[in-house]
């Protein structure tokens, strides 16, 4: 019976988490899309390149409102490595949605605003699962 109760918390915490994660993310995509908009529109920035900028301005949103919120309950290591773990599966990431932004942009002539939001969801998941068994794990 112990047993049963600890998988229904983990998986209720999983839930919980994952749904903080959704929030962040979204705070994280007005920041990378606004940022994005302003590089192309404003600054006359090649998509390819502005969406870089924007993805790394993001990243470091994230990271703060993830440390602190999604994962805030564990205890963390040190900000260093962690920043150093979350910045490596977000350029894997990063590197699986420049790829497919690529190819939408330049092969299939989709609208850039439609790569990158493609390209966003592609990578959500890659990167929450990333995060909770590798950079976010309970420190020992």
């Amino acid at each position: 019976m112990q047993r049963i109760v600890e998988l229904v918390e983990n998986h209720r915490k999983l839930v919980e988490r994952f749904g903080k994660w959704l929030v962040v993310g979204a705070i994280g995509a007005v920041v990378d899309y606004s940022i994005l908009i302003a590089l192309v529109e404003r600054v006359g920035l090649y998509p390819l390149l502005a969406q870089a900028i924007s993805f790394t301005c993001a990243v470091v949103n994230n990271y703060i409102l993830n440390r602190t919120w999604t994962f805030g309950d564990i205890k963390h290591k040190g900000p260093a490595v962690q920043f150093t773990q979350f910045f490596i599966v977000s350029i894997l990431g990063l590197l699986t949605r420049t790829v497919i932004f690529y190819i939408l942009l330049e092969w299939l002539g989709t609208w850039y605003r439609v790569a990158w939001a493609i390209g966003i969801i592609v990578v959500l998941i890659w990167n929450f699962f990333a995060n909770l068994v590798w950079t976010f794990r309970e420190a020992e």
